[in-house]
Formats: structure tokens, C-alpha cells, sequence
């Protein structure tokens, strides 16, 4: 199945399930692929308990290469597949959506769990490729504070070297306050799932004997953004802990935005004294 392979392709499924090859063969049984092509731009989304299988998933990646702008949607649904590839130009995102795997979960674009803040599951091994993201947004709804997580199988391996994580403060959420609550902690927002119980931990209690945070995530690689703060010395901690200095952005006193609107008019006024001057 081809999703945008050399334009444009836009496919929704809601409470449906679509087969398009055998999630538990060796090799690559049926392919689906988002914009496989470069240049091509496609968008699959999957809401209400949809379920995909297929022997092969490519989201702006194909088993040659990579492809064009992708993104799979997953809410509340789950892809079945043997190996997915999300490509440079894809995205993965989606509220409560699950990934089984029989291999691995190839990522060289970006994860964003949407309906933000949101949650994606991968039930199987992850490996990160150079310029790999997860993009984790954070927001403040009346003094309650959700953000966006991702969930991976506790049997499954991972390499997140590689993996750059940008903190998201949506909004005018305060980084300070979020801080203060004691959850601005890695293991809040990457954690380890186990299917059969359903038990939720952070990531770092199925690490390796005497690893940290450290090890798993090239530290140098996390960064946090926000529209009304200004953000700097991010340090992360071998147990998680991500600590920020965050000023609020300046904001423009009465009397400056009354100059620049006056330099402004003052700038209109005689450009068009110049264009009457020209045309006499």
C-alpha cells in the first residue's frame, strides 16, 4: 500500500483495521509506505482502535533509503509490523497509539506524541540514528501539569545515543513551577511498560548494572524551548533530574510599543511623500 508516493496522499481509518501483510514473518511480508518517494508528502491516521498490519512499515523511508515528508497518526490505535522505518522528512505522533514489532523501530525523524500533551507505546526494540528526535511538550492547565510520554516495551533493547530530546513548554507554562512539582525528571517522560501487567516505571529501573542517564542519552543532546521564557544552563543529572534557568521574556513597555507604532507611521508617511514626489 502507497500513501503519497510521488504526491500528494492523505488516508484516515477510523475503527478499521487494514492488512496489508504478516507482522509476525521473518522477512518483509507486505509493505506499506507514507510518502516513499523524495519529494512526496503523505499522512496516514489511525483513530478509534484502528489496527494496521504488515510485514513492512516505511514513514518517509523505504528498505532502499529515505523518502519524503511522512507522518503516521496513531490515537488510540495500534500498527502490528516487522520492522518500521521512520525516515529523516517523518513523524510519528498520536494520542495512546501502540507499536508492535517483531524487529526493531528504526527512527532517523522525529517523535511527537500529539494531541498534546500525549502518549505512544513501542513494544519493541528502538534504535535512534543520528538527527533522530523526540520533541516532549509540557503544559500547564490551571496549576495541573501534563506532558507528552513514550512508552517502550520492557523486554525491548534501545540505543538512544543519538536521540536529541527538546522540551516543548507550551504556552506561558512556566519552567520554575514545573520544576518545583519535582517532575521535570527524564524518567517521567521516557519509561519502560510491561504488557502483561500494564506496569509503568521509569525507563532508567530496566537499565544495564551501574548505568545512568548519562550513558543512554548523549546529554549534550537535550534541549528546552519555550514563546514566553528564556531558557539556558539545561543540565541533566546521571539520575535524570533536568534542571533549567528560565527568565521570562521581556515584554515591551506601553511607552515603547507608542514609539515603535509612531516610527512606524512616521516610516509610512514618508515613503508615501516620496512616491507622490516621484510621480509629479
Amino acid at each position: 500500500m502507497r500513501i503519497g508516493h510521488d504526491g500528494n496522499g492523505i488516508a484516515t481509518l477510523t475503527g478499521s483495521t487494514m492488512n496489508v501483510g504478516n507482522p509476525n514473518a521473518a522477512g518483509a511480508d507486505g509493505s506499506l509506505l507514507i510518502a516513499g518517494q523524495a519529494g512526496s508528502t503523505g499522512v496516514l491516521t489511525l483513530n478509534g482502535g484502528s489496527v494496521v498490519n504488515a510485514g513492512y512499515v516505511g514513514v518517509g523511508a523505504t528498505t532502499a533509503g529515505p523518502g519524503g515528508a511522512a507522518t503516521l497518526a496513531l490515537n488510540s490505535s495500534t500498527l502490528n509490523t516487522a520492522t518500521l522505518e521512520i525516515g529523516a522528512g517523518g513523524l510519528l505522533t498520536g494520542n495512546d497509539g501502540v507499536i508492535n514489532a517483531l524487529g526493531d523501530v528504526i527512527v532517523a525523524g522525529t517523535i511527537s506524541p500529539g494531541n498534546s500533551p500525549g502518549r505512544v507505546t513501542i513494544n519493541c526494540n528502538l534504535i535512534a540514528l543520528p538527527g533522530s528526535r523526540i520533541i516532549i511538550d509540557i503544559l500547564d492547565s490551571g496549576g495541573e501539569f501534563s506532558f507528552d510520554q513514550l512508552r517502550i516495551g520492557n523486554d525491548s533493547t534501545f540505543s538512544l545515543n543519538d536521540l536529541h530530546v527538546v522540551f516543548n513548554f507550551l504556552g506561558n507554562t512556566d519552567p520554575n513551577a514545573f520544576a518545583a512539582t519535582g517532575g521535570f525528571d527524564l524518567d517521567n517522560f521516557i519509561q519502560s511498560l510491561n504488557p502483561q501487567t500494564g506496569a509503568v516505571t521509569g525507563l532508567s529501573t530496566v537499565f544495564a548494572p551501574g548505568q545512568t542517564w548519562n550513558d543512554v542519552l548523549g546529554t549534550e543532546n537535550i534541549t528546552a524551548v519555550s514563546p514566553a521564557y528564556d531558557l539556558s544552563g539545561l543540565h541533566v543529572a546521571a539520575d535524570g533530574t533536568v534542571t533549567v534557568v528560565a527568565v521570562p521574556t521581556a515584554v515591551p513597555e506601553p511607552s515603547t510599543w507608542a514609539m515603535l507604532v509612531l516610527g512606524l507611521f512616521a516610516i509610512s508617511s514618508m515613503a508615501r511623500r516620496r512616491a507622490l514626489a516621484r510621480s509629479r
